[in-house]
This record gives C-alpha cells, structure tokens and sequence, in this order.
C-alpha cells in the first residue's frame, strides 16, 4: 500500500530531476570551448557539468519511467488472501519520512563535510554512505527472508562506492580526496 503512494512523488521528483538535468547540459554545451586557444578538448569548462547534467537527465527520466509505470500498474488492486510473508513486521520497522528523514539528512551530511580533512575519505564514505543505506532500506531489510545476506549487500556496496567514488575523483578528475 505504502509502495502505490510513493509512485506519484517519485515521478514529480523525476520530472523536476529530468528538467534540471537537460537544463545543466544545455547550459554546458553553451558554455566557452576556447577554440582558439587550441586547448584539449578534455579540459574545457563545460565537460564536467556536461556530465553531470546528462547523468541527471538519464536518472530523472528514469525515475520519472519507472513511477508512471508503477501508477499504471497500481490500479490493479491485490487480492488481500495475498499477503507477503513478513509483511507485519516490515510495517513496525523503522523509517525515516517527512522531516525526520530531512533532518538526518542534514545532519549526516554536515558531519561528512566536518570530518573530511580529519578523517581518511574512504573510511568516511564508507561508514556515510552505509548509514544511509541502512537507514533508508530499514522496512525493506526486515520485510525480507534473508536480512543477513541483505546486509551483506549494503557493506558490500557501500565499500565498493567509497572506494570507486575516491578512484574516481583521484584518476578521472584528478583530484587529491583526504
């Protein structure tokens, strides 16, 4: 039931994702090439918020997909003899909505930027990004059969995510993380 309701936020988030992303490209492509100065391509002013506006577009148009998708799809009812196994313990799980979810949000992230500089990135991102994903998956974990390899998953990708994010930054856009 909680899952039908998300569908049309997520897909007002896709829109407004989707607009500001196509915005930034645009934005990008018009920025100053320096031609003339007959400089690398790769390093022109526009080539990172080119990126990152492009990967916006693609993901909000994605999200905005899949929860017009699921809008058309949510208005077949489920039969209610139809219950998923664990589905009363999921509802009493812990999550985070509204302003506590903004909240945590703010918080964590202000530690995050606090603690870079005294902390090495990696470990920071690891432990940053693993909160969240705890936090945020809390009802999906417990609705699920198997919670410890669940878990297993979320350390394994926040590992993965902290390492890539500091390779990213240290070898594509040659920046020295802490």
């Amino acid at each position: 039931m909680a899952e039908r309701s998300m569908h049309l936020p997520d897909a007002v988030t896709g829109a407004i994702v989707l607009a500001s992303g196509l915005f930034v490209a645009i934005e990008a492509w018009n920025m100053p090439r320096f031609e003339e100065r007959d400089i690398n391509p790769w390093t022109i002013p526009g080539i990172m918020p080119g990126f990152v506006g492009v990967t916006l577009s693609v993901l909000g148009f994605l999200l905005l997909a899949r929860a017009i998708v699921g809008l058309l799809l949510s208005t077949r009812e489920r039969p209610a003899d139809l219950s998923t196994p664990g589905e009363e313990e999921a509802e009493t799980a812990p999550v985070l909505i509204g302003t506590p979810a903004l909240a945590f949000c703010v918080v964590s992230g202000l530690a995050f930027v606090t603690l870079i500089g005294h902390v090495p990135f990696i470990p920071l991102a690891f432990v940053f990004l693993l909160t969240f994903m705890a936090v945020f998956e809390a009802r999906s974990l417990a609705r699920s059969g198997r919670k410890f390899a669940r878990s297993l998953w979320i350390v394994f990708y926040a590992g993965a995510a902290a390492v890539l994010i500091s390779l990213l930054f240290r070898d594509v856009f040659l920046v020295q993380l802490p």
